[in-house]
């Protein structure tokens, strides 16, 4: 039988790891846990999260959706959670729990049977902050992404010019966790997982 969840991906704000480690030792007979060990209990998860992202055990799901383009502008933001405010515009829409792109075209003709995909490049911060006028208008063939708590920013270059803004920017992303209804130890993979980012 499958877990049913709430389809929320907020519990970090009000979540703390420190009530997960007190919770960990009290499972195993240990009471007033000392500053000390739930320093090292945190260590702990961190190395034991980045062991797993480097030996590919990972445990989110992967999704693609069209961004709507507009013309002239460069950021296009998606958040965590409605209560953080409002993501772009997209097919389909109301994308929430947003981690991180994967890879980009723009895409033509959406629709049509004479669709068409011209791959985007992802470029670092220090590429992105290279580019002189960022609000230079043309084809975007280049992206960035900002990866915050409570939402992902994604940048491209050149903004999409009038030809360009009737086309969208179609891309794979990574969703944040779901929380569980029933308290689980999966639980735990939300703290700090997102405090261990990947270098763009």
């Amino acid at each position: 039988m499958a877990n049913t969840t709430s389809d929320t991906t907020t519990f970090d704000k009000t979540f703390a790891i420190d009530e997960i480690v007190e919770d960990a030792f009290e499972r195993i007979g240990l009471q007033n846990v000392a500053g000390y060990q739930l320093k090292s209990a945190r260590r702990s998860l961190n190395i034991l999260f980045q062991e797993w992202g480097n030996r590919g055990i990972h445990y989110w799901e992967i999704d693609e959706l069209d961004l709507d383009l507009i013309e002239g502008q460069a950021e296009y933001k998606f958040f965590r959670a409605s209560t953080d405010g409002t993501s772009a515009t997209s097919n389909p829409n109301g994308v929430y729990g947003m981690s991180d792109v994967l890879e980009a075209q723009l895409r033509s003709n959406r629709t049509a049977t004479t669709q068409s995909d011209s791959p985007m490049t992802k470029v670092d911060r220090s590429t992105y902050a290279g580019f002189s006028n960022k609000l230079s208008k043309g084809t975007p063939n280049q992206y960035w992404v900002q990866r915050f708590i409570d939402h992902v920013s994604i940048s491209v270059y050149p903004t999409p010019d009038s030809t360009n803004a009737s086309k969208d920017m179609h891309f794979y992303y990574i969703k944040r966790f779901k929380m569980q209804e029933i308290i689980q130890m999966q639980q735990m993979y939300h703290l700090d997982l997102y405090l261990v980012w990947q270098q763009v």
